[in-house]
């Protein structure tokens, strides 16, 4: 793989679709762009290293142009479709720790929605219930509700008492929501 008069550093792949660009196992990206953007490649050997942008969501991303395009591409897609190969249909990126800013490719994985959600309960970075921003309720609070609607007091004046609908309190009480507690 040779681009712009030099060889790609050692420890180092070309980024597929982006041909002046090159990963570590790491997740360190070089860049063999010329510094304005424009005109012709530097060699490898003079390559800068991109620097990443860690989003407001916890992922690592960056910037990179192809063709006059630039395009932001989070730092997890791109090691996984260089070292892995393309993202199959219907998958999702795994962060095998639960880190999202460990970006090493011995920790990340292609799979399904459902294997991601499994990670996150494993790892217990899954928002739900009272850890989830817009809970109204605490665990004990769902235990309450549970105890006091199996001994028959109306959902309509545990509703009111906690603040929520009616088909709420309903969902607690059949386990549709807060099914972890």
């Amino acid at each position: 793989m040779s681009t712009a008069n030099s060889t790609i550093p050692s420890g180092f792949r070309q980024i597929p679709g982006f041909p002046r660009y090159c990963i570590a196992e790491d997740g360190t990206i070089l860049s063999s762009c010329s510094p304005n953007g424009r005109g012709a490649a530097m060699p490898w050997n003079k390559a800068r290293r991109v620097v990443p942008v860690v989003g407001s969501n916890g992922y690592h991303r960056v910037s990179l142009c192809n063709g006059g395009r630039v395009q932001q591409v989070q730092i997890h897609a791109l090691m996984l479709e260089t070292y892995v190969g393309p993202r199959p249909d219907g998958y999702e990126c795994r962060h095998l720790d639960g880190t999202r800013g460990n970006n090493h490719i011995a920790n990340l994985a292609w799979g399904t929605h459902a294997e991601n959600m499994q990670d996150k309960v494993f790892h217990g970075t899954l928002l739900r219930g009272e850890r989830h921003g817009s809970a109204k309720l605490t665990a004990a609070d769902v235990s309450d509700i549970r105890r006091r609607a199996s001994n028959g007091e109306r959902h309509r004046i545990l509703a009111e008492e906690f603040h929520i609908l009616r088909s709420s309190v309903g969902n607690i009480v059949r386990r549709l929501s807060w099914k972890h507690i």
